[in-house]
Formats: C-alpha cells, sequence, structure tokens
C-alpha cells in the first residue's frame, strides 16, 4: 500500500520514519501526562518493582540454563559409564 502511494522509495522511507516519530512523541506525551496523576513516590515503587521482577527473570534464566548444563553433564557421565 505505501509503495503503490509513493513514487520515489526515499519519500516513503522518509514518510514512515517520521510518522513513527510522531507517534513516540504522542506516546511520550501521553506517558508524561499519566505519570503527573501519579505522586512520585509511587512512580519510585513502580520502578523499583520493575527492577526487582527483571532481577527475579535474570536469576530464574540463570537457574534454568544451570539445571540444564546439569542435566547435560550427567548424561554424558552417565554414557561415559556404560
Amino acid at each position: 500500500l505505501w509503495r503503490a502511494t509513493f513514487l520515489r522509495g526515499d519519500l516513503m522511507k522518509e514518510t514512515i520514519i517520521n510518522f513513527n516519530l510522531e507517534r513516540l512523541a504522542n506516546s511520550k506525551r501521553s506517558l508524561a501526562r499519566l505519570q503527573s496523576e501519579f505522586p512520585p513516590k509511587t512512580l519510585r515503587e513502580l520502578d523499583k518493582a520493575q527492577r526487582l521482577n527483571t532481577a527475579i527473570d535474570a536469576a530464574e534464566s540463570a537457574l534454568l540454563e544451570i539445571d540444564t548444563q546439569t542435566q547435560w553433564v550427567l548424561m554424558y557421565l552417565d554414557a561415559k559409564e556404560r
């Protein structure tokens, strides 16, 4: 649809980029408006909770990786004994 609208590909790309930048600017304005409705302490607590969730996700991934590596080692040792 975009290609049918524009004669030059570079104009199409520039329009798409500008459209995305405009959407990003609108999203930033909406976020700023939403943030202004909450006390700063609440926003700090949400940020802290997000960092904790990220740390928990990283720890879970590390544990899964350790578990996977342990299974491979045990399979290797089991095969070696046979």
